[in-house]
């Protein structure tokens, strides 16, 4: 798990082999993981300037997802 300078988002962890990016959210600790995530966009978010925007708009409602 990489920390990360957020408000929103505490962690995130990012498995290559399987594109998989998990997410960990502050406000309730909920984990989130999505599937089919390159690389590139998985750099994108943790070097962002903002991760939360960066989520927002590249991640959250693109990708499939489970929580857990």
């Amino acid at each position: 798990m990489v920390q990360v300078s957020s408000t929103a988002i505490s962690d995130v962890d990012y498995d290559e082999a399987s594109g998989q990016l998990t997410i960990v959210f502050k406000r309730d600790g909920a984990r989130y993981t999505y599937s089919g995530v390159s690389q590139g966009e998985y750099a994108s978010l943790i070097y962002a300037l903002s991760t939360g925007r960066a989520f927002n708009f590249n991640i959250k409602d693109l990708f499939p997802f489970r929580r857990g």
